[in-house]
């Protein structure tokens, strides 16, 4: 089994990642730092070399590697769920998570971290908000319409997340995602 924890870029799926690998004794991957190390470069430097087909194509290649294996708790990149045969990978492997915030959040969030500027690409020509809220407003629906469960991550600590979390996966089966979809649609 693996877990896959989507949504947007800094909704918490790196720092979480970590701490449900660790009380599973599984390992933690995050796509995004793993095309980094085997590019050898940011990710907004493959945006601004290669483009965005070009990253995409890395990351559906990284991502498809990660779910030939077993026992990992995967971050994926808040895109990944761009890529239909990525999101077919994640709901066939295990329990998927979508980690969510809302825009202002997220804003503080992403404003606050220094790396931002320096390694997260800007996804279109719009001011930093309004991209956020676009790129939101797109993506919602998929998070929604590939994930198992919502964790809002609003105002929690990150360890009573990942205790939450792994209270979900205890006992998961593939089998429980018609009920849980059914549950909570």
């Amino acid at each position: 089994m693996i877990v896959s924890l989507i949504g947007y870029r800094g909704c918490g799926k790196s720092s979480l990642a970590p701490l449900i690998a660790d009380r599973l004794n599984w390992r933690a991957v995050d796509s995004d730092r793993l095309i980094e190390e085997q590019s050898g470069c940011t990710i907004s430097d493959i945006f601004n070399v290669h483009g965005e087909a070009e990253f995409r194509k890395r990351e559906a290649e990284i991502l498809e590697q990660l779910y030939a294996e077993d026992q990992i708790v995967i971050a994926t990149g808040g895109g990944a769920i761009l890529n239909s045969q990525t999101c077919e990978l994640m709901r066939q492997s295990g329990p998927v998570f979508w980690l969510s915030a809302p825009t202002e959040e997220l804003v503080r969030r992403l404003t606050q971290d220094s790396s931002t500027t320096n390694t997260r690409p800007a996804l279109t020509d719009l001011k930093f908000e309004e991209e956020i809220r676009t790129v939101l407003k797109r993506r919602i629906p998929v998070y929604q319409a590939v994930s198992d469960f919502e964790v809002s991550t609003m105002n929690r600590e990150i360890t009573d997340l990942a205790e939450e979390i792994l209270q979900q996966i205890q006992g998961w089966t593939p089998q429980m995602r018609t009920a849980v979809k059914e549950h909570t649609s």
